[in-house]
């Protein structure tokens, strides 16, 4: 009776992290440890191993907490070089919007397969809509291609989330599962999104625009196209000052090419990670004023936001809780017991409810918890280690985005989006358009899993 009081007394704090997480945004930190304080300190009434303090410092996985800790200062590091790297890339093709879509899209994913898909929002979509202003086109189609893409490029590389480098850690999966697993759903994917929001979004946008603004001589140029004084200003624009010099710009493009063959070829990705960070702080020195600038670690760690390391931090000692009290067993067991007799509709169910659930409330939280429950699948179909692993990773990274909530980099994008005062880029437009393109994704990767068993 005890452990049953237990184990709902567990699950009520775990509701009301995810309420808090669905409600505040801004402070969930502080409350997540209130709520963990007391989960220790009721189960430590009742289970020996939860009063001692080895059993929190040996739940916690510490490789991929320094993992993360090198990634997020790296990023920090190289906001400024990423900055320039789209400014040099867009402004080359926003003469010609459907070329600016698609190198926007691309250049994206394709940073979103190196760094974490939140990262990449903050540092490209403020910029997005500053050139789209400048240019006098609307960044609707442009915020919506880039959250979409990002949302997809999450599946394609154990480092483009927090959630795949804990999925890659404990099941032993590197680039190469990634690419030879993953890849075709992600190409095929990839297609079809661009397609797709080319001939809903971007061409009703480029229309309804250009109808504005030409008037009844012009009708007959390439709506795709700028006008001559268009162009003018462009090329008056794309003669600002670098936002870095050319030789740290090169610099630091090498450093970042030698991370990603790094990640690829090495196994331990954490040494990757600390050597990329000191290369990184060596060839990005600081310094105020005139004084001479100088490699400083202690000043880019103050600037990082490790937000989200301390929440996974909390996740993993309340995961270790539930563990201790028989919560994941008994998740494991119900999700085991439903369709035991066909692997196929397990795969869909357990890429179904974590969809859901990650939607619902964040990625990480799901992707921790269901961690063990994995385990004990895996355990039980070793065979079908592919499929399994396939469901969850697209599960947590692609049904995450059903709903805004469930991704950070769509939060941050709806935020940036009001704070420029962005008109037709909202909640609810993003429910229905983000969601929609979800649910597409998910349903491929269900055909992709009749394929794969």
């Amino acid at each position: 009776m005890a452990n049953i009081l237990l184990q709902i007394f567990l699950i009520l704090c775990l509701v009301v992290i995810i309420i808090i997480l669905f409600f505040d945004k801004g402070d969930y930190l502080t409350y997540t440890v209130i709520i963990l304080i007391l989960a220790i300190l009721v189960c430590s009434l009742a289970i020996p191993e939860a009063r001692i303090v080895n059993t929190y410092i040996l739940a916690i996985r510490w490789e991929i907490i320094l993992f993360l800790v090198c990634m997020v200062i790296s990023v920090e590091i190289l906001e400024p070089f990423f900055e320039e790297l789209a400014r040099r890339i867009l402004q080359k093709n926003i003469l010609n919007q459907r070329i600016f879509f698609y190198t926007l899209c691309v250049f994206s994913m394709f940073l979103a397969s190196v760094i974490e898909d939140l990262s990449v929002s903050i540092i490209i979509l403020p910029f997005v809509i500053k050139l789209c202003r400048k240019s006098e086109i609307s960044p609707l189609p442009y915020l919506f291609g880039v959250t979409i893409c990002l949302n997809l490029a999450a599946a394609i590389s154990p480092f483009a989330s927090a959630e795949n480098v804990l999925i890659a850690n404990d099941f032993q999966l590197n680039f190469i599962w990634f690419f030879q697993n993953m890849g075709l759903y992600f190409l095929i994917t990839t297609i079809f999104t661009l397609i797709f929001l080319d001939v809903f979004i971007l061409r009703k946008n480029i229309k309804t625009h250009y109808t504005q603004r030409l008037t009844d001589e012009e009708e007959h140029l390439d709506l795709h196209f700028a006008s001559l004084s268009l162009i003018k200003e462009i090329k008056e624009h794309s003669t600002e000052t670098p936002i870095i010099s050319r030789h740290l710009f090169h610099a630091n493009s090498t450093v970042l090419v030698l991370y990603f063959i790094g990640l690829i070829l090495i196994e331990n990705f954490v040494l990757v990670g600390i050597i990329i960070l000191l290369i990184l702080t060596i060839f990005n020195p600081v310094g105020e004023g005139t004084s001479k600038k100088h490699p400083d670690l202690i000043f880019h760690a103050k600037n990082a936001d490790f937000k989200l390391i301390y929440f996974f931090i909390c996740f993993f000692i309340l995961e270790t809780l539930m563990e201790l009290n028989g919560i994941i067993d008994m998740i494991a067991e119900i999700l085991l017991t439903q369709q035991n007799q066909s692997i196929i509709v397990l795969c869909i169910i357990l890429m179904v409810i974590v969809s859901v659930l990650s939607g619902l409330i964040d990625d990480a939280p799901v992707t921790i918890i269901f961690h063990p429950v994995i385990v004990d699948m895996l355990a039980t179909y070793p065979e079908y280690e592919i499929p399994i692993l396939f469901a969850f990773i697209i599960g947590i990274n692609i049904g995450s985005n059903i709903l805004p909530q469930g991704a950070a980099s769509d939060l941050v994008a709806l935020e940036i989006a009001q704070k420029e005062r962005v008109v037709g880029f909202n909640y609810l437009k993003l429910v229905k358009v983000g969601g929609l393109f979800a649910i597409f994704h998910v349903s491929i990767a269900g055909i992709f899993l009749f394929f794969m068993i």
